[in-house]
């Protein structure tokens, strides 16, 4: 870089040159044989693991990958709308991922219902109370007794959502927000 202050042109002259040839170098390597070839080796790599989970979901359901779904079936794919960023403008593995998922689900025929993720992992799956302390990773109910992982319930509640909405049902009230609640209840005080 130039210096600040008052410049002579050769040191701005010498600092185009500079640039001209880093740029020059970037455009021969980023434009290369070789990067090229890597990074389809690597969006490949990515493409067969993104494949191979996705037949895993399927099969986790109960889906034959290789036969089509008929007309009488009816098969729905909950998740969750939870929003990553890399702050470097490039998807995140999460991102790429589930837009894969989307992508061959509606090519195969499959309802995608997609869940807002608000309390669902501290929401208990089984008797609908809150818990608001948080141990790690651990979910403990206090009312029914029952221990799991945090990412377990979560799933457990996103599935319990997107069956709600399936049935034509509104989401659960314990998994609300506090504006739906009180849209759907103007008055509490007049509840006996």
């Amino acid at each position: 870089m130039p210096p600040r202050g008052r410049s002579d042109s050769a040191s701005i002259m010498n600092f185009g040159r500079w640039m001209k040839a880093t740029e020059r170098n970037m455009t021969n390597f980023y434009g290369s044989f070789w990067y090229k070839r890597k990074q389809w080796d690597n969006e490949r790599g990515f493409r067969g693991q993104y494949e191979r989970a996705f037949s895993g979901m399927l099969r986790t359901a109960g889906i034959d990958t290789n036969a089509p779904i008929g007309p009488n079936e009816h098969v729905v794919i909950a998740f969750g709308n939870g929003y990553f960023n890399t702050h470097t403008g490039r998807p995140t593995l999460h991102t790429a991922l589930t837009r894969f998922f989307i992508k061959k689900a509606r090519a195969l025929g499959i309802t995608l219902c997609q869940v807002d993720e608000y309390l669902t992992s501290s929401v208990c799956p089984r008797c609908s109370t809150r818990n608001i302390e948080r141990e790690g990773r651990t979910f403990h109910c206090n009312v029914c007794n029952v221990t799991m992982h945090r990412d377990s319930v979560g799933a457990h509640n996103i599935a319990r959502i997107g069956r709600d909405y399936i049935q034509g049902a509104t989401r659960p009230i314990a998994l609300m927000r506090p504006a739906t609640v009180a849209l759907l209840n103007p008055n509490p005080s007049l509840e006996g």
